[in-house]
């Protein structure tokens, strides 16, 4: 029984009635037609990248956990870890754009010079 926004009202054991607030944050998630997915100012692939990010973190937190480093500096590795993401994610984002990451690393790809040391791929156009 919903009341309102604020809460939910549930009965105990004894059958009385006790009121549970609810403060729960909720992200607007921004997807029209022919428009990438966008939260908290990330778009399209940063989503992911930022994603496996955290999850790295969190590896290398239970990593330096189980290899009995102390609480306190496995929190600190992984804050700084996290903070890193964060900051490289959201710069290559404001940066780069949806799509220029992407395109930059293709560009990479693409060799500065084409050497043909035979003259028969061009013979042969002449032929046909």
């Amino acid at each position: 029984m919903p009341i309102g926004n604020s809460g939910l009202i549930i009965f105990n054991e004894y059958k009385t009635v006790c009121h549970l607030k609810l403060n729960m944050i909720q992200y607007e998630v921004n997807k029209g037609i022919n428009k990438p997915i966008e939260i908290k100012g990330l778009k399209g692939q940063y989503i992911g990248y930022l994603a496996a990010g955290v999850g790295m973190t969190l590896i290398v937190f239970a990593l330096c956990y189980v290899a009995g480093l102390s609480m306190y500096a496995c929190l600190a590795i992984a804050t700084v870890l996290a903070g890193a993401v964060f900051f490289t994610v959201f710069h290559l984002s404001a940066t780069y754009g949806e799509h220029g990451l992407m395109k930059k690393m293709a560009r990479k790809q693409v060799p500065e010079n084409l050497v043909i040391r035979s003259r028969n791929c061009f013979t042969g156009l002449m032929a046909q």
